[in-house]
Formats: C-alpha cells, structure tokens, sequence
C-alpha cells in the first residue's frame, strides 16, 4: 500500500473494474467516504467499522432479470474495505445516502 493512500486497493486484473467507485478524503476532524452505488436501496447496503477498517458491503435484494441490449454496469453484491489511519470516534459516525451516492463521516478521535 502507498503510505500517502488512505484505501487498501483491492487486487483485480487490469481490464477489470473497481466496483463500486469510492473516494475518500480526510481534514482535521474526519474523514469521509463517498461510494458510488446505483440501483441499492439503504436496507441493502451494511456499514461497519472494525479496528482502523470501514466496511461497506452490499447486497442486492434480488437480481435484475432484464434483457439488456447493452449493460455497462450491474447491480451485484459487493465489499470495500478502507484503511482509516488513527483513532476514530465509532459512536458518531454518519451516512446518508441520496441518488445513487453513499456519503460517510466518520470523526477523528482526539
């Protein structure tokens, strides 16, 4: 891992995409997380913060049984894991999640 880098990257093949995109930028008092993740409903979406690790995973309620002409992204079960470096405050982390964008605060501790 880059030391600069706040994300574990997942290991994938090069032609493969990183589902679902995140960004993850940190100040003085928190960091946040952003996870790009249309076609979810919140109910299917699990939050969690272990030691210095964020989980986010999802999982769809049932699969699309659509006959796609062209289909560029799916709705598909998932889990992403960043590394938060320092103490975080568990007890007041938030998310709201609006048009398809999953957003995350978690205050720093101390």
């Amino acid at each position: 891992m880059d030391e600069g880098n706040a994300v574990d990257k997942p290991k994938i093949k090069e032609d493969e995409p990183i589902f679902p995109a995140i960004n993850v930028y940190e100040n003085e008092g928190y960091f946040t997380v952003q996870v790009a993740i249309p076609g979810y409903s919140a109910a299917e979406v699990k939050v969690e913060v272990k030691e210095q690790y964020l989980i986010v995973e999802g999982e769809p309620a049932s699969a699309s049984t659509e006959n796609y002409l062209q289909q560029e992204f799916e709705v598909a079960g998932f889990k992403r894991v960043v590394k938060l470096e320092g103490v975080v405050d568990r007890n007041n982390i938030t998310a709201t999640y609006s048009n398809g964008m999953l957003t995350i605060r978690i205050p720093k501790k101390g």
